[in-house]
């Protein structure tokens, strides 16, 4: 196989994982559930690498975006008085 037709492939399976871990998280209640969602699946070692890149990538914007001063502001004007 080409390097660029590999290379081509390999980019376009990333997205596919990205896309269905991203449909995953929206539909899931938990990380726990979603984990459990994934496991059912079986993509395999590459596929739970990337997935696992993906959780720590969306937990540190989760936990950013808790300590952000104007997230905070945002949250507390939501707030029924």
């Amino acid at each position: 196989m080409h390097p660029c037709t590999f290379l081509a492939l390999f980019k376009w399976r990333v997205t596919k994982l990205r896309l269905l871990v991203k449909r995953l998280l929206e539909s899931c209640f938990n990380m726990i559930n979603c984990i459990d969602r994934l496991r059912i699946l079986d993509l395999g070692v590459f596929a739970s690498i990337v997935i696992t890149e993906i959780f720590k990538n969306r937990l540190k914007r989760l936990g950013s975006d808790s300590r952000d001063p104007k997230m905070m502001r945002s949250t507390k004007m939501l707030q029924p008085s």
